[in-house]
């Protein structure tokens, strides 16, 4: 598994696309999974994010105690998700910042175009 350091400074585990991040908060540490909605928790680790449709994550408070195995369990399955499906990746950038278009940018430019014409 990779790790590597956003420009923020957040750790991100990974392989074969995004299996965790790691965010510290005042009181608590957040370890967000990226496909965490896809994994079968059993052991009931996921205790936040938990009505979302793809990221689930396990907030730990300084007197938490984690299930390593529990976690390691769920480590093994993000992994094998990212393997089953992979990510696609993102459009090139238009903007030159790194970030592509939003749909709603894409529908405005192009009825402008279609206005034009």
């Amino acid at each position: 598994m990779d790790e590597a350091r956003q420009p923020a400074g957040v750790p991100v585990w990974s392989h074969a696309g995004i299996v965790c991040t790691g965010e510290t908060y005042k009181g608590v540490v957040k370890l967000t999974f990226a496909r965490g909605a896809s994994l079968a928790d059993a052991r009931g680790l996921f205790n936040s994010g938990l009505d979302g449709n793809t990221r689930r994550a396990i907030d730990l408070r300084e007197e938490d105690v984690l299930d390593a195995g529990a976690f390691k369990d769920l480590i093994k399955a993000a992994v094998t998700e990212n393997l089953r499906r992979p990510l696609v990746p993102a459009r090139p950038s238009l903007t030159g910042r790194g970030h592509s278009e939003s749909r709603g940018t894409r529908a405005m430019k192009k009825s402008a175009r279609a206005a034009r014409s």
